[in-house]
């Protein structure tokens, strides 16, 4: 059987009065008249495997596109709050280096407050003493 298929196929027309869709057509009448019944089942098998494997393949294809879109979207939006993060990041920096200024102030402020508690202290010292002179001065007089 597979002889007779060759060699139908290998056996060229001699008419020159025929076009080449008709030489198509006259090809594949012949190969479809040569074919068992268990070929063409054999080939409608491979067919529908065929077909199961290509529609498997692009529902996996499919799938893998529909993640991929998922996982775009799961970018976009981690770096949407990577751009959010880092601006409250740089915020806290800014803060903290504005509350240490602050702080540093603060404590020159303090050390100029105990300068000035130390200094008038004195004078309220001095004076104490002093008024205390004069009363006992006059005192005595």
């Amino acid at each position: 059987m597979g002889a007779d298929v060759s060699s139908a196929r290998s056996t060229p027309k001699t008419s020159s009065f025929v076009s080449g869709d008709e030489l198509l057509d006259d090809t594949e009448d012949e190969e479809e008249l040569e074919l068992t019944a268990s070929q063409i089942m054999q080939f409608e098998t491979e067919n529908a495997t065929l077909l199961q494997n290509v529609q498997d393949t692009l529902a996996s294809v499919q799938q893998a596109e529909s993640r991929l879109l998922e996982i775009s979207a799961l970018q976009a939006e981690l770096v949407a709050h990577l751009t959010k993060q880092t601006e409250q990041t740089e915020q806290l920096y800014e803060d903290a280096i504005a509350t240490a200024a602050t702080v540093e102030k603060g404590n020159v402020q303090l050390k100029e407050a105990r300068r000035r508690a130390r200094d008038s202290r004195k004078w309220i010292l001095l004076f104490l003493i002093g008024a205390s002179l004069s009363l006992l001065f006059l005192h005595y007089y």
